[in-house]
């Protein structure tokens, strides 16, 4: 075939592919419920997330959110769940679609099979095999067994509770006891459906036609591994299933012989009773009952050594009905309430499996909030909220709900029992819920009345915390498998869907709205240069959103964290400039200092190049107050933070070029920022930890830096207090402060060596202020020429020619006729307004002294000072959102100046002049050109 054809052919494929995904997941903008914009699923104890996430949402009773292209809702209240999982059932029956897993042949898996006539066939094997009874004498035998074995060995009681579960579920399945290859079996099949059933893991997930890649292609070596993967677990299903079937006449009797003695009375040329349903359901028993069941005991052991009161009062109830040296039994345990108090405290404490999901085969509408088909339906239990049917972690409904309290089920005739949720809603409600709780009283009773279980001194109290690990079954935290992603297979795959992506971005930006009634300047942009539209971007939050969000993409490269708290902007605003008084002595000392040590003042001139210097004293005096000493002067990090600007936008653009299905995916390809982020934690990690620790002994907050006001805000907002999120945090509080002020400060110096007539007047306001006020705040205040020279230099030299982008949530029409429409960023031409000669006279001209004359003529002291901000001067921002940390910037390069001005003589180089600016893009930067500097003459 003509390489050219099939070119065209490949192009159109991915063309179509593309559209068809593109349309189906913007084609409906209906009323989700609130949530999240994110980057990746939370994979830590994701139920927790969950939960802030909902308090975030004014305790919205569901959430939603896109992660991977998958929609995911999760639901936060019981009658919800109810209603949608048990009485509107018939649509919310089935899993969600795991392509990996089917790969590997677990399609067949019970708990993961589509709802219909096969899984109505397996529910029933296994209600009517239960009914029999006979897994009573396998209980008893086994748990005596499980006794034996603690007495011998009792530091492994974790190993020889798994071994005992395990012999139940096989002897119960398939008629013996499970013998060491059968584990190992079962364990490795074990490690690759967990790897199957990673959320983001495999591409095949969201791109389900990746399934039809060949093995030999790059990027189809997951072919290969299902392939492993689907071996093992034909090996799992056929192999002792083969057995049974061989020798049925002397096998003891079990679910399997149950099942295929079933079968022939009658019913075996049912398409139903085929023996694969048989041997499927017996492969699923053990992957369905071991994990939940193991997970359950070990946690009620956990919470049983940290509780020994607990302990106590179950140990004397187990006393007044069984005789000393006697072991309870299951017709015993069933009457005993307060160890069945312990088994639903255990259940409403940590369900064993906190989120599984659902999904529903068509859309769905519940208090007007709209269910996507076939998302990902999730019933968080730590969160649900009901009186009628209880539920996990609600404080309207337990007192305390993260302390461990049995007594809570006793007498509490509104508190019903939790296991009505753990096991499940509507037609996918555990079928063996019978056999679990069985096992666990049995089990609970027996080890209470034959040994103490205990933990250490340091840990033992009523109110210890158990760390868990995530997964589709959870218990408190110990070694466990963690496969890893394949990265390179990841690549490859995304290194072949990558015609796509270009496609998808050209359709994509081709369907937006265009502007019809306001000429457009490249993509979808307005530019508003009235002051009323200013004044309309400014104040109208009802109908506009913040566009830096957008433009920096922030939810991919930072993630939605800084968007969900940003808690930092408050502290810029209030902390750091209620403490600047406080901080001076600081800053000026930092100040000095750095400016000493890069541009050391000498009798001759000596050249500058004053971009990176500036941004290195800025950068160093600014962590001063953000980080302390020494930090705030060691190179690396100071080269860090300056670095983190370069990267964090050039990962904004690459990620901005990506419809938004496709962005998170972009941001794993395009981004360093993560990078950046694991840098910083070297530098602040050690004193952050140190802090704690001083806090932890003496009480005592210190010191008084912004560093510190994050850790405290922080404290209170989960995982927002760990390391990594405060080191990402004080990166972007740098991305704020450093540049903008840098580049300012050179125009300053620029037009302080253009208009050397000007330094005089200068030296000599600082100079008298510095005589009777010293290096302070209060000082700095009083420096009006200072103010006015720097306000004029921002009003003629910004960091770029639009400030204040917005986006348009709901179109709005001005009284000129002319409409915005919804989702057009809009723009403010800064530039234009504050050189526009109807507001300004000589607007083209640099006055230094313009505002010091308006301050005096208008009699307003702070109308015309460097910080405020006008309609008509936006370089701040203007508004509810204008830049919080303006004041501190405004200090910052005054005291600069001031401290240039009263140090050093400058100028240009010989023959040159100020250097006309340099635009790239919207962005406006100073032209190059060097600086000669010498001690003040």
């Amino acid at each position: 075939m003509d390489i050219f054809t099939l070119d065209k052919i490949l192009a159109l494929l991915g063309f179509t592919i593309s559209l068809v995904y593109l349309l189906d997941s913007h084609r409906s903008r209906k009323p989700y419920p609130p949530g999240p914009t994110i980057d990746s699923a939370p994979r830590n104890q994701p139920w927790l997330e969950y939960r802030r996430w909902s308090k975030a949402s004014s305790d919205s009773a569901l959430i939603h959110f896109t992660v991977k292209g998958r929609q995911v809702v999760v639901v936060n209240e019981v009658k919800h769940a109810i209603e949608l999982l048990e009485k509107r059932s018939k649509n919310y029956s089935n899993r969600p679609t795991f392509p990996m897993m089917d790969l590997i042949g677990r399609q067949d898996n019970v708990g993961f099979q589509p709802y219909g006539s096969q899984l109505r066939l397996s529910r029933r094997l296994i209600h009517e095999s239960l009914r029999i009874g006979r897994w009573e004498d396998i209980l008893d035998d086994e748990s005596s067994t499980l006794l034996d074995g603690i007495r011998v060995s009792p530091d492994s009681y974790e190993q020889l509770l798994a071994q005992f579960i395990a012999n139940v579920i096989v002897r119960y399945t398939y008629g013996k006891p499970a013998d060491s290859d059968y584990l190992a079996l079962v364990e490795e099949t074990a490690k690759h459906s967990s790897a199957a059933m990673i959320p983001g893991k495999w591409l095949i997930d969201s791109y389900p036609f990746l399934k039809y890649l060949p093995s030999w292609l790059p990027g189809g070596s997951f072919q290969t591994w299902a392939a492993e993967a689907k071996e093992l677990y034909r090996e799992l299903t056929d192999k002792p299933f083969q057995e049974v079937k061989k020798q049925a006449d002397e096998r003891a009797n079990c679910f399997v012989r149950d099942s295929l003695f079933s079968a022939e009375d009658g019913l075996k040329g049912s398409v139903s009773y085929s023996e694969k349903v048989i041997a499927g359901t017996a492969a699923s028993l053990y992957s369905a009952a071991n994990d939940t069941t193991l997970a359950m005991l070990l946690t009620a052991f956990r919470l049983l050594q940290l509780h020994p009161k607990v302990q106590d009062a179950a140990y004397t109830e187990i006393r007044s009905i069984v005789e000393h040296g006697q072991m309870p039994t299951l017709a015993q345990v069933d009457s005993l309430p307060f160890l069945n108090a312990i088994v639903k405290e255990v259940h409403r404490f940590h369900p064993p499996v906190p989120l599984m999901p659902r999904s529903p085969d068509n859309g769905d509408i519940i208090n007007g909030l709209t269910i996507p088909r076939k998302c990902w339906m999730f019933n968080n239990l730590w969160q649900v909220r009901s009186p009628q049917r209880a539920m996990t972690h609600d404080e309207t409904i337990y007192e305390n709900p993260f302390s461990f309290n049995p007594w809570r089920f006793l007498g509490a005739g509104n508190l019903k029992d939790p296991r009505d949720i753990t096991f499940g809603f509507g037609r996918r409600r555990c079928p063996g819920i019978v056999l679990a709780n069985a096992t666990a009283l049995l089990v609970l009773a027996r080890v209470i009345s034959q040994f103490t279980l205990q933990a250490s001194e340091e840990e033992r109290s009523d109110d210890a915390r158990i760390e868990f690990r995530t997964g589709f079954t959870s218990t408190h935290h110990h070694p466990q498998h963690s496969p890893q992603a394949h990265s390179r297979t990841m690549l490859y795959q995304t290194l072949t869907i990558g015609v796509l992506l270009l496609v998808a971005f050209q359709w994509y930006y081709r369907r937006r709205p265009n502007l019809e009634t306001i000429p457009a300047v490249g993509h979808s942009s307005s530019i508003l240069s009235y002051i009323t539209a200013i004044r309309y971007v400014s104040e109208s939050q009802d109908l506009i959103s913040e566009g830096y969000r957008k433009f920096l993409q922030s939810d991919y490269t930072v993630g939605p964290g800084m968007r969900l708290y940003p808690y930092h902007a408050g502290l810029i605003r209030t902390e750091l400039t209620r403490n600047l008084a406080l901080l001076s002595d600081a800053l000026f000392d930092e100040q000095a200092l750095a400016f000493k040590e890069l541009i050391p003042p000498s009798t001759g001139w000596r050249a500058h190049d004053i971009k990176d210097t500036f941004m290195k004293i800025v950068c160093r005096t600014s962590n001063r107050v953000f980080v302390g000493l020494p930090l705030c002067r060691d190179p690396d990090y100071i080269e860090l933070n300056i670095n983190f600007t370069l990267e964090l936008v050039k990962a904004a653009i690459a990620i901005k070029a990506f419809p938004t299905p496709l962005k998170s995916l972009a941001s794993r390809l395009f981004s360093n920022v993560r990078s950046c982020t694991r840098q910083c934690m070297k530098h602040i990690g050690p004193i952050v930890e140190a802090r704690r620790a001083r806090h932890k002994q003496t009480g005592i907050e210190e010191p008084n830096d912004m560093l510190m006001w994050c850790m405290n805000a922080a404290e209170t907002l989960g995982d927002e207090k760990d390391v990594d999120k405060l080191a990402l945090r004080m990166l972007l509080i740098n991305f704020g402060a450093i540049h903008t002020t840098s580049l300012s400060l050179v125009w300053v110096v620029y037009n302080l060596a253009a208009h050397p007539e000007y330094v005089g007047l200068l030296r000599e306001e600082v100079e008298s202020i510095v005589a009777s006020e010293g290096w302070t705040k209060a000082g700095l205040n009083k420096m009006r020429r200072v103010d006015s020279f720097v306000r004029e230099t921002l009003r003629a030299d910004t960091s770029g020619i639009w400030a204040m982008q917005r986006y348009a949530l709901k179109p709005f029409t001005f009284s000129t006729g002319q409409t915005v429409p919804a989702g057009t960023m809009i723009s403010c031409p800064v530039l234009s307004v504050q050189t526009d000669e109807a507001l300004y006279e000589d607007g083209k001209k640099f006055k230094p002294w313009r505002f010091y004359d308006m301050r005096d003529e208008e009699e307003e002291g702070h109308k015309h000072s460097l910080p405020s901000t006008r309609p008509e001067y936006i370089t701040f921002g203007h508004g509810k959102s204008a830049c919080p940390g303006r004041f501190f910037a405004a200090y910052e390069l005054k005291a600069m100046l001031a401290h240039i001005v009263t140090t050093y003589d400058i100028k240009f180089e010989d023959g040159q002049r100020k250097p006309a600016n340099v635009y790239i893009g919207s962005a406006c930067l100073p032209g190059d050109a060097k600086i000669l500097f010498r001690a003040r003459a």
